[in-house]
């Protein structure tokens, strides 16, 4: 099971949402901030791992996150490109050192 994640949050300031063909109007007197999508998405995800995984309350998320604000397309490309590669870093380190050659 992997450790970690990293995802792509876009926040942005459109009055209307579509989603699969259906409109969603969102309160505009609410705005939700980073922080606050953030834990939205830890608090379901993990109330949703707990019931697939039969463990009810053992799987919990760190208090904490990282971020960062993407400025340029050039960022996010580099940033996607590390996005994909990062499992396969993890997968790397998993070789015996005796294979540093190949």
């Amino acid at each position: 099971m992997p450790d970690h994640f990293h995802g792509i949050v876009i926040i942005t300031e459109q009055d209307i949402i579509s989603r699969a063909g259906s409109e969603i109007y969102p309160n505009k007197n609410r705005n939700h901030g980073l922080s606050e999508i953030i834990r939205a998405f830890k608090s379901f995800s993990a109330r949703r791992i707990n019931l697939v995984s039969e463990s009810t309350g053992k799987f919990q998320w760190q208090k904490s996150f990282y971020d960062r604000v993407i400025r340029n397309e050039k960022e996010l490309y580099r940033i996607r490109k590390y996005i994909q590669e990062n499992p396969l870093k993890k997968e790397l380190e998993k070789l015996p050192e005796n294979l540093g050659g190949l």
